[in-house]
């Protein structure tokens, strides 16, 4: 069977840019993005390019032209890759769940009283969402890379 494939190459010549003129410091990329092996998963076999027209997805890309979304997955494997070639080293990849779980946002829940309008609880309902599996912080990674 044959897969269709975004081949990255803007983001390829950016990174690598970056990696070239940093002298020293960090590069921290946050995005929604695939690993090789889950882009070449069967649901994936039509790509990652997808068109978003007033929130709504389309299937014809050409639709509305100039007036739509165009986004695509980042390939992290890639980025990843072009970064350590282009002198980087590789600190941390993982998605943003995990990410914030190794950095400590359980600190910041705070104890509350039983009202469930206050701005504790809120605070606190956002952080869990922001921690819960099958949350919006599963889908997104951190790539941080450093000279």
């Amino acid at each position: 069977s044959s897969f269709i494939y975004e081949i990255p190459l803007q983001m390829i010549r950016v990174y690598k840019q970056l990696a070239e003129k940093l002298i020293s410091g960090k590069i921290i990329t946050v995005d929604y993005g695939y690993f090789h092996d889950e882009l070449e998963e069967p649901m994936r076999k039509d790509g990652t390019l997808r068109c978003y027209y007033n929130h709504q997805l389309l299937t014809n890309y050409l639709d509305n032209v100039g007036k739509c979304d165009l986004t695509t997955h980042i390939h992290w494997d890639t980025l990843r890759k072009v970064g350590e070639q282009n002198g980087l080293i590789t600190t941390e990849l993982v998605n943003q769940r995990q990410f914030l779980l190794n950095n400590n946002i359980l600190q910041f829940l705070t104890p509350t009283d039983g009202n469930p309008f206050t701005k504790k609880k809120k605070k606190n309902r956002q952080i869990r969402q922001l921690i819960m599996d099958g949350s919006l912080s599963n889908a997104f990674h951190l790539l941080i890379q450093q000279k």
